[in-house]
């Protein structure tokens, strides 16, 4: 990106509510070239899916989402799957004096486990 000695910060809260704007749908990826950007504020995705239709590329163009909590289930399903998934390590130690799980030489028995979950 050029260096621009002035840069601009499109807001526009509740963004929804101005119906489809073509203008800014096809802008939103050339934006940055030029030193804009834009921080749109939707109340939920249902908005967006209601007037850009399931397959828009609104979304995709944006960088940075921020999300709280959703209302809506299937809002809280589509920013799950954004997400991703996650690799957690976790290791075990595990103590013969509580538990069964010990060898015969005494020593506590230890491993690790790793889990995939979603985010």
């Amino acid at each position: 990106m050029a260096h621009y000695t002035h840069r601009l910060l499109l807001l526009i809260d509740e963004f929804a509510s101005l119906k489809r704007l073509t203008a800014v749908e096809e802008a939103l990826a050339h934006m940055a070239g030029y030193g804009l950007k834009a921080y749109l504020i939707v109340q939920d995705l249902q908005q967006i899916f209601s007037a850009y239709g399931r397959e828009e590329d609104l979304t995709g163009n944006c960088h940075i989402r921020i999300a709280y909590a959703p209302n809506k289930l299937e809002t809280a399903e589509i920013l799950s799957r954004m997400a991703g998934m996650t690799t957690v390590m976790k290791r075990t130690r595990r103590d013969p004096q509580r538990d069964a799980l010990w060898t015969w030489e005494g020593s506590c028995a230890r491993g690790e486990a790793t889990t995939d979950h979603t985010r």
